[in-house]
């Protein structure tokens, strides 16, 4: 039987931040999909089952870099 949660994509850098997030969103009904603190990894990972997400959560800045790649990639 599919889960009625939300399946939810984080990703975020700082590791404890991540696990609060996790906690959070699990805390409200969601499902964590899947965590990532780096850009190829979290489009690898919606390339292969970005459509099976509900939502993501995204920090703006990881490692110097923006996310706006995983962002389109999303749309």
């Amino acid at each position: 039987m599919a889960s009625s949660k939300p399946r939810i994509m984080v990703v975020e850098d700082e590791v404890l931040i991540a696990m609060m997030i996790e906690d959070m969103l699990e805390g409200l009904g969601c499902e964590v999909a899947a965590s990532f603190g780096d850009i190829p990894s979290a489009m690898n990972y919606i390339a292969k089952s970005g459509d099976q997400l509900d939502g993501a959560l995204l920090d703006v800045n990881l490692s110097g870099q923006t996310v706006f790649p995983i962002a389109d990639l999303l749309q």
